[in-house]
């Protein structure tokens, strides 16, 4: 980064998660500070100095204290884009650091005036969600960073590998967008991963190659059609009986075995909005 800034270069740093820290965990008693309307963990915003739910906008003060045993040993884990920005601040205090996630793009305005700072060279280094991976183009960006590539990999969805390869495809073409030679790093502990050797060697076939077998492998889609019935309420063992009066109905419409039919399961995030699902 120091190289590019020496040279008036531009530098893209992407870190796809918001916020300062990813969660707060105590050591004293294992707890992880949680929203209260949703079965999901609080990330800090040290902007505002508040713990946020990013599905339910719940917030509140951080205290500095455990909500569960009062201590004071809440130490924090993952880093979001708040922290990388002030950690490059650190590094080089010279340099004009923008950052651009959907905390900061209050307006469509502001979002495109952070773009046109960016491609005027009033701004060194970009830093953000993957809002600033998709289709724009600075001819002065020489280097484009991942910090952490392996987030994405973890959510438990099976087109985790093809968005992940997507997201680092698309921050990697914005790098040597004209003469002046681009360059990519990307951050994972687990380089030997395919998905990472692809994205080196822009193998979009050899990724559709490996990918399609996996699918096959385990009938994912398109070898097969998925469907998903959810039953939300904020009585939670209501939503657990017509769950499972769905899936007996299901079971007994499903005469010739067609179907694969997986018995009822709380989803990741086993309460949403007040509502057990």
């Amino acid at each position: 980064i120091g190289e590019r800034l020496s040279k008036k270069e531009s530098v893209m740093i992407l870190q796809n998660r918001r916020g300062y820290h990813s969660y707060l965990e105590c050591i004293n008693c294992g707890n992880v500070e949680m929203c209260v309307r949703c079965n999901i963990s609080l990330t800090y915003h040290k902007t505002f100095d508040l713990l946020k739910c990013h599905y339910c906008g719940y917030a509140r003060k951080f205290s500095k204290k455990c909500t569960e045993c009062g201590s004071s040993m809440v130490i924090p884990k993952g880093a979001g884009t708040e922290r990388v920005e002030e950690e490059l601040q650190k590094i080089f205090p010279s340099a004009v650091i923008k950052r651009l996630d959907s905390d900061t793009l209050t307006s469509k305005k502001v979002y495109q005036q952070i773009l046109k700072d960016f491609y005027d060279r009033k701004i060194d280094i970009l830093t953000g969600t993957q809002i600033i991976s998709k289709g724009l183009d600075f001819p002065n960006v020489t280097l484009a960073a991942v910090v952490n590539a392996d987030i994405g990999l973890l959510n438990p969805d099976f087109r985790a590998t093809e968005k992940t390869f997507q997201i680092l495809t698309q921050i990697s073409g914005r790098s040597g967008r004209s003469e002046s030679k681009g360059e990519v790093l990307i951050q994972t502990n687990h380089s030997e991963f395919y998905v990472f050797n692809d994205v080196k060697n822009h193998g979009y076939k050899n990724f559709y190659q490996n990918e399609i077998k996996i699918r096959q492998q385990l009938n994912y889609p398109p070898f097969s059609r998925l469907v998903i019935i959810e039953t939300k309420s904020e009585d939670k063992l209501l939503a657990e009986s017509k769950i499972k009066e769905l899936f007996n109905l299901a079971k007994q419409l499903d005469k010739s075995n067609k179907l694969d039919i997986l018995p009822p399961n709380p989803p990741l995030f086993s309460k949403l909005k007040d509502k057990y699902r």
